[in-house]
C-alpha cells in the first residue's frame, strides 16, 4: 500500500472507527455514514485530493476486510469476525452501576476497568442500576450512561447473561457519555401518524428528512419545551413538521427510546425519546414539509414497508412494536370508534 493509501486508509479506520465527531460525520446506529461525507472528512484531515470512487477502492481492497459498503454508505467492520453485526442485538444505551471514585479514576486513566479484572456489568434498565449501586453501599453511587452502540461499533464484545446482565472486560470513557465534557440529556418525543388507506389497511407517516450523514426517512419528533408534556410536544412537533393542518389526538404509547449521539459542536448528549400513535381527527389532506428544519418530504407507507424504510436503528423497535400494535385489537377498538 503506497504511503498516500495507508495515510487515508488509517485516517478512514480512524473516522469511522473511533473518532467520527472529528470528521463531523454523524453516523447511524448501525455505524453507517454516507460515503460523500466521509470523503468531504478524510480530505480535510489528510489535505489529499481524493473522489469518493478512489476511496471506496481502497476501502473495498483492504484483504483485512476493515470495512463495508452498502447503497452509498460506509462503515467499519468491528475488530474480529464481521459476523459481529449479526444475532442479537445489544441496546443503544446500558447504565453501569458505580459511585464517585470510579469516575475520577476513569477520567485519570480514560479508561474505565475494574482492579480485579472482573467484567464491568450493565444493565438495560437506570433503575437497576440505580439499586444495585446503593445496594453496593459505595459512597457517593453513580450510574454510567453507556453508549453501547457506538462501542460495540468500535469493536467492543459485549456478552449476555441469562438473567440479561451484559458484560464488558473495560470501557474507554469516550463511550461513557456522562463522564464526557459538555455531556446533557435531551428529552423529546414524537409520533407515528397513522391514517386508514381507502382499502381499509392502516398507513404510516414518516418524514424524510436532509441530514450531514444523508437523506434518511424518520419519525416527526422534537424537543419538549417547558411545562409541556410528552403527549402534547409529540402532537405539536407532527403538526409542525409534516405541515399538517388538521388536529391530531394520541391513541397509543409506545415507550421511550434512549440513544446516545453528538452535536454539531461536539458535544455528547443521551437522547431520550418518547414515542405515541397518533391519528388525525379529519381527513389529513396535502402535507407542508418544514423545509427549514430539513424535512423534503412526507409520505405513508404500509405497516411492514415502514420498518423497512426507516433509517436509524434507534427507531426499528419502536416501529415494529407499531406494525404489532396496528395488527391488535386495540387498533381496531380505537378504529371502530373512529369511524362511527
Amino acid at each position: 500500500m503506497e504511503v498516500d493509501r495507508l495515510k487515508i486508509y488509517k485516517t478512514l479506520a480512524f473516522l469511522l472507527r473511533h473518532r467520527p465527531d472529528v470528521g463531523h460525520l454523524d453516523p447511524d446506529s448501525d455505524g453507517w455514514c454516507e460515503i460523500e461525507a466521509v470523503t468531504r472528512a478524510v480530505v480535510r484531515l489528510t489535505r489529499r485530493r481524493i473522489s469518493s470512487g478512489e476511496l471506496l477502492r481502497i476501502a473495498t481492497r483492504d484483504p483485512r476486510g476493515s470495512f463495508q459498503v452498502r447503497r452509498g454508505h460506509i462503515r467499519a467492520c468491528p475488530r474480529g469476525s464481521p459476523r459481529a453485526f449479526r444475532g442479537e442485538r445489544v441496546p443503544d444505551i446500558l447504565y453501569l452501576s458505580g459511585n464517585q471514585d470510579m469516575a475520577e479514576l476513569a477520567l485519570q486513566r480514560s479508561v474505565l476497568e475494574l482492579s480485579d479484572g472482573a467484567g464491568l456489568r450493565l444493565h438495560v434498565s437506570e433503575h437497576q442500576a440505580w439499586l444495585e449501586a446503593h445496594r453496593q453501599s459505595r459512597p457517593l453511587p453513580r450510574v454510567f450512561y453507556v453508549d453501547a452502540s457506538r462501542a460495540r461499533r468500535a469493536g467492543l464484545r459485549f456478552q449476555r447473561s441469562k438473567k440479561g446482565i451484559y458484560t464488558v472486560a473495560r470501557l474507554p470513557i469516550y463511550f461513557i457519555l456522562n463522564l464526557r465534557e459538555g455531556f446533557g440529556i435531551q428529552a423529546s418525543a414524537g409520533g407515528f401518524l397513522v391514517d386508514r388507506g381507502s382499502d381499509g389497511i392502516p398507513r404510516v407517516a414518516l418524514i424524510r428528512v436532509r441530514r450531514r450523514s444523508g437523506i434518511t426517512w424518520e419519525v416527526a419528533k422534537g424537543k419538549m419545551e417547558i411545562g409541556e408534556s410528552p403527549a402534547d410536544t409529540a402532537i405539536r412537533e407532527t403538526r409542525e413538521e409534516m405541515g399538517l393542518q388538521v388536529p391530531v389526538k394520541v391513541v397509543a404509547d409506545l415507550g421511550v427510546s434512549h440513544y446516545g449521539f453528538t452535536t454539531p459542536s461536539g458535544n455528547p448528549r443521551l437522547k431520550v425519546l418518547y414515542l405515541f400513535v397518533l391519528v388525525p381527527t379529519d381527513h389529513p389532506g396535502r402535507f407542508s414539509p418544514a423545509s427549514r428544519e430539513g424535512i423534503v418530504d412526507v409520505a405513508f407507507f404500509l405497516p411492514e414497508d415502514a420498518v423497512k424504510v426507516v433509517t436509524h436503528a434507534s427507531l426499528h423497535r419502536p416501529v415494529r412494536r407499531l406494525k404489532k400494535w396496528l395488527g391488535s385489537d386495540q387498533w381496531k377498538s380505537c378504529d371502530k370508534a373512529r369511524s362511527t
